[in-house]
Parts: C-alpha cells; structure tokens; sequence
C-alpha cells in the first residue's frame, strides 16, 4: 500500500466535503503499481529533499486516466499538494502527518493553488463561479440562472457585495435546507452555462457518484 499517497487521498477526501473522491477508487489506487511509484518519489522528496516533482506529476496523470470522475479529483488535489510541499508551506516527516495537515482549513487558506489545479471544494466552487459570474452586469444572471433551477434566491441581499452574494448563495446551497437533488440539479445547471468549467462540471458528477454511493 502506498502510504503517503493513501494519506494524501483519505486528507483530500475529509476536507473535499461534500466532493470528496470516490472512496472505492481510492481503495483500488492504494494497492497499484502506480501508487508504489509514486509513494517512493515522495518519500525521496520529503526524507531526501529531492526535487522530484516533476516526476510524481507525471505518476499522477497516469492514475488520472483510471477514472473520469474520482481520478482527476484525486489528481488534481494531490498535484496540488506537492506543490504546496515544493514551496514549503506543508511540511511534514511522516504520512499520518499529511493526512492531518490537509484540513478544510488549508485548502481554505491556499484556496490559489487548489483553484489552479482544478481540485473541485467550497472554497474553489465558490471562487469559480466569482470568476464567471462576479461582474455587475452578471450577478443578476446568476441569480436568474439558480432561481430558475429551484434555488430560493429570496434570501440573498442584493444590499451586499457581489462576491458575498454568490458566496451567501452557493453555502445556503449546501446547507441542510437543500437536499442532495436540488444540489445536483443547480450546480449541474451551473456547469451547464459555464462551457469549459472543470471545477464546476467535476462538482457537478461528484454529487451524483457521492449520490449514489449513499
């Protein structure tokens, strides 16, 4: 079993929320040849401070192919990861470690890297659709758009900045006053409007393996 990249996975998954990657994906990765591969090149890059990055990316885009949903999910959290160790802002000496460092807090406050790789959480959701609805002449369309999908839109200011608007929105989204269909169907209707979203569209098929997995 690859022990690092098994942290990174079971960290992902708890802090993803509610996009968390499929567990059973993760089951059958820990076990693989790919994951021992990759496992190794980590370990080299944490005890031996090598600069093997590159090497353990390419690794990951090879398990990325295993899987259209779980796999870029997984791939794009944990690219993002290494990254965060190249630069020296996750710095750990065991995999129980990285397991507890990758808190919903982290992906929080590296909200940047995580958005960059495409790794579908709150925070990226959020700032994903400040990027493709967060203009003046746009919010209204955005709250035409969820509204129109069964979102109750009678609750978001239009007093508040755009940004908190669409924040307000997407976390009342995923609160107990919506149910796992209702998500479904407006992050699907947002992923639909937004052509080219990763984020949004992995979201989006998330939900609905996370779904049926209930």
């Amino acid at each position: 079993m690859g022990k690092w990249l098994a942290a990174i996975a079971k960290g992902l998954s708890y802090a993803a929320g509610p996009f968390k990657p499929g567990v059973d994906f993760l089951l059958r990765l820990y076990d693989g040849e790919l994951a021992e591969r990759a496992d190794k090149k980590i370990q080299e890059m944490i005890s031996e401070n090598k600069h093997l990055s590159l090497e353990v990316i390419e690794i990951l885009r090879e398990i990325k192919q295993r899987d259209p949903v779980s796999g870029p999910q997984f791939v794009n959290g944990a690219t993002a990861i290494i990254n965060l160790i190249i630069k020296e802002k996750i710095k750990v000496v065991s995999p129980q470690q990285m397991e507890e460092m990758i808190t919903p807090s982290l992906l929080e406050s590296e909200i940047a890297t995580f958005f960059q790789n495409d790794f579908a959480s709150m925070p990226t959701l959020i700032k994903e659709c400040r990027k493709c609805w967060g203009r003046p002449q746009q919010i209204h369309s955005f709250l035409s758009l969820v509204g129109n999908l069964g979102f109750d839109t009678s609750g978001i200011s239009t007093q508040v900045p755009i940004d908190v608007q669409i924040s307000e929105c997407i976390n009342q989204l995923f609160s107990p006053l919506y149910d796992s269909d209702q998500r479904i169907r407006i992050i699907g209707g947002l992923a639909d409007k937004a052509k080219g979203s990763e984020i949004l569209h992995l979201a989006h098929q998330l939900l609905i393996i996370n779904s049926q997995n209930r």
